[in-house]
């Protein structure tokens, strides 16, 4: 039989980590939170800025002619 000083002690450990497991099961079901993407003032030439895509080269044209 163990002491009643270790029963208490692993009875707390244990709840404190399955406190931590509710709390981040409860922050997850809860979904990302809604935040604006680009905040008043935000400078899109910041370094952690997103950039933009790159254009792609537009494909030549086929003329008319070459239609028959």
């Amino acid at each position: 039989m163990v002491s009643n000083t270790q029963q208490s002690e692993r009875i707390r450990a244990r709840k404190a980590r399955r406190a931590g497991s509710r709390r981040k099961r409860a922050m997850r079901a809860q979904g990302t939170p809604k935040f604006p993407l680009h905040p008043v003032g935000y400078d899109p030439n910041a370094a952690d800025a997103r950039r933009a895509p790159a254009a792609e080269s537009p494909a030549p044209a086929k003329s008319a002619a070459s239609k028959k």
